[in-house]
Order: C-alpha cells, then sequence, then structure tokens
C-alpha cells in the first residue's frame, strides 16, 4: 500500500486513528537519516476505508456502554467510570443476623428467701413476619385512622439502628476523655467494699446459689440458640418466637439476656414490669431491654438526700468485658473512685452503687463506655424521704451527643396531683451549647418563652418546665454543640397526714413493721419491689383519688402500734433520642397488678410521615394500623389491655420517636413509669466486590 500524507493544513494530532485517546502520546518509528541529516517522517495511512472502519469501532463501543449502564441501572447496580479493582461500598438493607440485648432486672437484695424480694417479669420477642418485611399487613383495627396504603408499603429498612444525629456529631464527645476528670484513684482500680462493684456471672455459683440451694443448674442454651434467659445460672431459659412473646421471672439478683440468631434477630424486643407496693420500695418500673452497644449515656438520678442510684452493667455475651465510667455533673466532670477497669463477666452482670463511683454527683449524666466487647447499662433509682416514698424508676440508654435530639413525652399529672417536669442537658464537649427547646403538642411545636439554656462545657443543667402545654408534649433539642439529655416526671405526695388503717384487716409491714426497719436511702432500699403476684387491687381508676383500702398494706405504726398508710409519689424518665425509620419496639408484660392500671404510646414526628403500629398478644395474635403524623406533632395512642409487645415503624419518609407509660394509682397516691422506645437491630452493612471492567 502507498503512503499517503495528510491532507494540506491537517496536524499530526488530527491524523491520529479513531479511536486514540486525546493527548496521548505519539507513537513513531525512527527512519534512517537522509542526505541532510534530518529524520525520514513515518507516513500515517489515511485511506476512506480506515476511516470508516475506526468510526464503526466507536459507534460499536459507544452502542455496548449504554447498553451496559441500561441494565445495570435496570438491575439497580451502580456504574463505576473508573476501573477500580475492586470497591468496598456499604449495602444498607441486609438484616442483621445476630442480635443481643438485656433488661437490668432486679437489684441487690438482703436475701433471696426474702419474700419482699424484688420480682420482676420480663417478656421478649422476635418479630413478627409483617415487620419483617416492611409492608404493613391489611389492619385488623376497623376503628383505626388508617393511611394510604401505597404510602404505608413504600418504606424499607433502609436506615440502620443508631444513636448519633443527623450531624454525625455522636462521635465528637465520647468518654475517651475520662483520665483527663478522674481522680487518682481511678488507674489503681481497687474499690473498697462499699465502692466495689457486685458481680454475677455464669460461673460464680458462690454469688447466686447458697448451700441450701436444690436442684440441677438450668443447662445453658445450645451455641447459637435464640433464647432469653438470666444471669443466674440458675434461672430459667425460653426459647424465642417469632411475633409470640415469652417470658422469665426474675426473683433473684439477676438480669435477663436476649440473644436471637438469624431470622430472629432483626427486630427482636423485649422489656420489663417491676411494681412495689411495701414501704420502702413503692413504685412502678419500666423498661425495654436495650441493644448491647460500646458507648452509651445514661441521664438520671440526682444528689437529694434519700436518692440511690445503681449502676446495672448487663453482659449477654460470653466473654468478660471491662468497662469505665465518665460522670458529669452541674460543676463540671465529677472525679470518680473505681470508675475503670470495671469487669462484666460474660454472661454475666455487674452493679455499682453510683455514689461510690462519683460520690455527690449533682444532677448527674454518665458515658459508660466498655473495651473487649459491648455491655448494656441501666441506671435503676430510687427515692426515699424520710420515711415518705418519693418513686423509683429505671433509666435506659439516651442517644449520643448530637445537635439535633428529641425528647419524648412524658405522662401528664393525674387531675388531682402536684407534678414537676424537669429537663436535664448535658454538653460534655469542651465549648459550651446553646439549646433551643421546643415543644412538640397534638396540634404543632410551640416555643417555650425564654426557653434558650446556654449548658457550660463540661457540664450539666436542669431546666424546670413549668409552663409545658397541656397535653402528651414531647421536646425538641437544638443546640449549636452536641449534647445529650433526658427529662423527669415527679408526681409528689398528696401533703395530707398519714391516715390510720383498721388494725383488724391491716397486713404487717416487713420486719417488724416498724418505722425503724425502712432505710434511708440505703442500698437495701435501692430498687423498686414487688412482682405480679402482689394483691393489689386493679379495680380503680388513675385518675380518681380512691378512698383508704383496708387491705392495703401499712408504712409504719403509732407509738400505740396502730397500722399507718403515708402519702406517696412517684417518679418517671425518658432520654433523648433521634426519629429513625427502622423499626423501634419493646416488649410490654401483664399489666394487670398494677392497681388501676392503664398504658399509652406516645408518637412523635418532626417531619411529616406515617407510623405503623403493629402490637401482638400473648398468642402471638397481630393488631396493626397507621397513624398519620404532621410536622412537630405528638400523638398519644391507649395500649390495648391484651397486647404484650408492640413495633413501631416509621412507614413515611421520616423517622418516629416513641415511649410508653405505665401509670397507676392505690390509697397512697399515684404510680407512674416511662421509657423511650428503643431502635431495635435491624440492618447491617456488607461489603460488595466488584470484579475489575477489562
Amino acid at each position: 500500500m502507498t503512503d499517503v500524507d495528510p491532507p494540506e493544513g491537517t496536524s499530526p494530532e488530527d491524523a491520529a486513528p479513531a479511536g486514540a485517546a486525546p493527548g496521548a502520546p505519539e507513537t513513531r518509528a525512527t527512519a534512517p537519516q537522509e542526505a541532510g541529516g534530518a529524520p525520514a517522517r513515518r507516513r500515517v495511512p489515511w485511506s476512506p476505508w480506515w476511516r470508516l472502519g475506526a468510526a464503526s469501532l466507536a459507534v460499536g463501543a459507544l452502542a455496548w456502554g449504554a447498553g451496559a449502564t441500561d441494565a445495570a441501572l435496570w438491575l439497580g447496580d451502580d456504574v463505576r467510570s473508573d476501573l477500580a479493582a475492586s470497591s468496598a461500598d456499604p449495602q444498607e438493607g441486609a438484616f442483621v443476623r445476630s442480635a443481643a440485648l438485656a433488661c437490668p432486672g432486679t437489684a441487690p437484695w438482703p436475701g433471696d428467701d426474702d419474700p419482699a424480694r424484688p420480682r420482676y417479669e420480663v417478656l421478649a420477642a422476635g418479630a413478627p413476619a409483617s415487620v419483617l418485611d416492611a409492608v404493613p399487613p391489611p389492619a385488623d383495627d376497623t376503628s383505626a385512622t388508617a393511611g394510604p396504603d401505597d404510602e404505608a408499603s413504600t418504606a424499607g429498612p433502609d436506615d440502620p439502628a443508631a444513636t448519633a444525629g443527623p450531624d454525625g456529631a455522636a462521635s465528637t464527645a465520647g468518654p475517651d476523655g475520662v483520665a483527663s476528670t478522674a481522680g487518682p484513684d481511678d488507674a489503681a482500680s481497687t474499690a473498697g467494699p462499699e465502692d466495689a462493684a457486685t458481680t454475677a456471672g455464669p460461673d460464680d455459683a458462690a454469688s447466686t446459689a447458697g448451700p441450701d440451694d436444690e436442684g440441677p443448674t438450668t443447662p445453658a442454651p445450645p451455641p447459637g440458640a435464640s433464647v432469653i434467659r438470666t444471669s443466674d445460672p440458675d434461672g430459667p431459659v425460653a426459647e424465642l418466637d417469632a411475633g409470640r412473646p415469652v417470658g422469665v421471672s426474675l426473683d433473684r439478683e439477676a438480669s435477663a439476656l436476649m440473644e436471637a440468631q438469624d431470622e430472629l434477630a432483626p427486630g427482636a424486643a423485649g422489656g420489663q414490669l417491676g411494681l412495689g407496693t411495701e414501704a420502702g420500695s413503692r413504685g412502678l418500673t419500666l423498661a425495654a431491654c436495650a441493644p448491647v452497644g460500646e458507648t452509651q449515656w445514661l441521664v438520671g438520678g440526682g444528689a437529694a438526700p434519700g436518692r440511690t442510684e445503681q449502676l446495672v452493667l448487663s453482659n449477654p455475651g460470653p466473654d468478660p468485658v471491662t468497662v469505665s465510667v465518665a460522670v458529669w455533673g452541674s460543676e463540671g466532670p465529677v472525679p470518680t473512685t473505681g470508675a475503670s477497669g470495671i469487669v462484666v463477666p460474660g454472661g454475666g452482670r455487674t452493679v455499682a452503687l453510683l455514689d461510690g463511683l462519683a460520690p455527690g454527683a449533682d444532677a448527674p449524666v454518665l458515658a459508660v463506655s466498655s473495651n473487649g466487647g459491648p455491655v448494656v447499662a441501666h441506671l435503676a433509682e430510687t427515692y426515699r424521704e424520710g420515711t415518705t416514698d418519693r418513686g423509683t424508676e429505671i433509666v435506659g440508654p439516651s442517644a449520643a451527643p448530637a445537635t439535633d435530639l428529641v425528647v419524648p413525652a412524658l405522662p401528664g399529672v393525674p387531675e388531682g396531683d402536684t407534678g414537676e417536669v424537669v429537663l436535664r442537658l448535658a454538653a460534655p464537649g469542651d465549648v459550651q451549647a446553646v439549646v433551643d427547646l421546643t415543644a412538640l403538642t397534638p396540634d404543632g411545636a410551640v416555643r417555650l418563652a425564654g426557653q434558650v439554656t446556654r449548658v457550660p462545657a463540661g457540664s450539666t443543667v436542669d431546666v424546670p418546665l413549668p409552663d409545658l402545654p397541656e397535653g402528651a408534649t414531647a421536646l425538641r433539642l437544638r443546640s449549636d454543640e452536641p449534647v445529650t439529655g433526658g427529662a423527669r416526671l415527679e408526681i409528689l405526695p398528696a401533703e395530707r397526714d398519714p391516715e390510720i388503717l383498721d388494725p383488724a384487716s391491716a397486713t404487717a409491714a416487713p420486719g417488724d413493721g416498724s418505722e425503724g426497719t425502712q432505710g434511708d436511702g440505703d442500698v437495701d432500699d435501692a430498687l423498686a419491689t414487688a412482682g405480679p403476684g402482689d394483691d393489689a387491687s386493679a379495680t380503680s381508676s388513675p385518675d380518681e383519688t380512691d378512698d383508704p383500702d383496708p387491705q392495703d398494706e401499712p408504712d409504719g405504726r403509732t407509738e400505740q402500734g396502730e397500722p399507718l398508710r403515708r402519702p406517696a409519689g412517684d417518679l418517671a424518665w425518658v432520654g433523648a433520642t433521634v426519629p429513625s425509620t427502622s423499626p423501634s419496639g419493646m416488649a410490654l408484660p401483664d399489666r394487670s397488678q398494677v392497681p388501676g392500671a392503664r398504658a399509652t404510646l406516645a408518637l412523635t414526628a418532626v417531619d411529616g410521615t406515617t407510623a405503623w403500629i403493629t402490637w401482638v398478644d400473648e398468642e402471638g395474635e397481630e393488631t396493626s394500623r397507621s397513624v398519620p403524623l404532621t410536622y412537630d406533632t405528638t400523638v398519644l395512642l391507649p395500649v390495648p389491655e391484651d397486647a404484650r409487645a408492640v413495633w413501631v415503624v416509621g412507614a413515611g419518609p421520616a423517622g418516629v420517636v416513641a415511649a410508653v407509660h405505665v401509670e397507676g394509682r392505690d390509697g397512697r397516691g399515684a404510680y407512674v413509669a416511662s421509657t423511650t422506645v428503643p431502635t431495635l437491630p435491624w440492618t447491617q452493612s456488607l461489603t460488595q466486590v466488584r470484579p475489575v471492567v477489562p
């Protein structure tokens, strides 16, 4: 073939073959020099046939690329423009295959055989299929306000459970800086008997069973089983079931530990309820079984005389875990003693007095961090002022510090009672936080007059809220620096003299029945007591003041030996959280032993959305309904009497926050307990490996 020169005026780049990369270096062969010393240039073929062939190849390549892109989009895959050997993209929507949760159970008690020993009922269940599918079934509740079917069915499990705020600020204030605030005794981690944490692991038989204990030890569940069990090796074990609650009774010092595998892991939920009617332990407590975590925040407790808080650390895993605790108070970081190096045995728990870890902490907020595995942290609180019971509560984890959080609605103060609502805020970072408070009511957002609060760096602040709007009211916390928080409702004892009961019909008080047998803030009085077996009347309404009931147990006796019944109060806490479209939920133990019991579910949204609610009774029967939620609103729903578990799914474009309240009343006063409904284990991130594109 005869070489031809490019057309006149055509540059060598223009003469490059079609398909050559623009700007690519030219490849030339060096010809022998001709006369005059100039090298001979190699001719570039430029025939019409060559140009036609190159153009055909280019058109074919473009067609192939378009087809591949279309196919990839059709299959829902991503197409890379670069030629990476592999990619590691997080793929949301894959269910977790293993989940661990824990309820705190009972607090230490003088003796296992004491008839007044606390007893709690704990329930747990795997999520029903309708929750796993994230497509609501047809509603069985014909009275429910149903949303559009297509809207309710569009939400998928694409929001993994998380505690970080929308700004990702959760990681900015961890407890890693505890060394800078801890006292010198922290390094040794050698607390004295009063300060030391009490532990109970499955291998520590001496700590859980006395020499007179009879019967074989409950066999350990096989590896990979989905069960709820106790940290007491002699305690009961029950296999989890999908959508049907199973339970265990805690009549010993133990936590309830949940392990869910495979299809039972996503959406597994649990909860516990405790009722105390004895003097020194009267109160109602409610707690959700919380998922394990390596850093958990607790907002609760106080320094008032007669208040006692116990930190309960539960470890569902098989290996021991080491825990460190950082504490912040109203005066800044609180020096601690023995708060680092706390060992929680595998399959067991550790309980420590907060007064031993951080003596005198006022308005405390705790960060619990673990090394060697995750744990679950709760704070068990009791409050007794002299001989007057002020209430009990169990505080679950709050969200990690963030710049936009929601505190779920608390119950309202019953008619005829006096109550106080206090918001606690903590700014654990190095910068002061300015927090704007907005009330989220059934009628929408309400700005609270003057409620822009400054929280000093590394400190906590208690903010009384006497002017909250009536009805269900949640709080939105927006700040310029990461904060966490929680809210407390305290029902005050009635201002009336103790009542003298009929000696012929009054039952004996614990011990000798005298006032002096009850402690004042002692560890023995540390937690709400009696279980569902107590003879508590369930006929009175929580909104009415009952006449004295001669069957009520006395609080003490007069100098003449006549039985007395004193007015009592109660308290409830809810922790701040983040709206989520992933399922949240908890089990709801039987409430029939709570006098005049009623339960409610509070739902809050900061953006317009739809919440899909699934109730399950003890037989596994489901009742579902959708609840439309407009911007910045809170809705209160009654909990069906036979409901034993609830799951809440944000079925619209935005997330939902939920809390459960249980209320009651006896002759001494009101009972109240609340808990934030936790986001449940749901999805996990997978690594997707792609081959090299040739």
